[in-house]
């Protein structure tokens, strides 16, 4: 009887299977390309913010900072895509969701951290920044979003930061409001 279930679920999974493939290439390519246009912003928007402060609970100054995007379906053919789908059919069924597709995909930072104590340089990712480090790339990551929308359509969004901006030190406040007059 269980076999029995399994197909029948499988035959009404079916039809959406090529729907599920298509927009999930769709939606992980533009992320993909969106992602890549960011990269190239957020390391320089991130160092003006910070002015290289040090961070003296952990004694460490991010040096660079990195955007990442890992998908199982960017690069992938209609048939491949449909292929990884098929292959988690059982998997998805015991989970009660599928495995594969654009909402798996994965937004990765990563910091390269010069400790000043002992002298070396290290990666961390992003489950091991500060606070302020956090906040710090969420303004970062906020800002070269605004950078890539007036540079792709030409006209300045709104920015709100209020509770955001509030949670910074004045120094780096005054770096985030330097910044912003500079794009008006």
């Amino acid at each position: 009887e269980g076999s029995a279930n399994r197909d029948q679920l499988i035959k009404k999974l079916l039809p959406w299977t090529g729907i599920l493939a298509e927009l999930s290439i769709v939606i992980s390519n533009k992320r993909a390309e969106y992602i890549n246009l960011l990269s190239s912003k957020i390391s320089k928007t991130y160092q003006f913010i910070s002015n290289n402060k040090i961070d003296t609970n952990n004694e460490i100054n991010i040096e660079k900072v990195e955007i990442f995007f890992e998908s199982k379906i960017v690069g992938k053919s209609l048939h491949e895509v449909i292929e990884l789908i098929n292959l988690s059919v059982d998997r998805d069924i015991i989970l009660g969701s599928s495995c594969i597709g654009a909402h798996k995909d994965k937004i990765i930072l990563k910091g390269e951290v010069a400790n000043l104590n002992t002298k070396t340089v290290q990666e961390i990712e992003s489950g091991f920044f500060s606070q302020g480090q956090i906040r710090t790339l969420a303004l970062s990551l906020i800002y070269s979003a605004l950078v890539l929308v007036k540079e792709q359509t030409g006209e300045t969004p709104i920015l709100l930061l209020d509770d955001l901006i509030s949670e910074l030190d004045e120094e780096r406040k005054d770096q985030l409001i330097d910044l912003i007059n500079q794009t008006e």
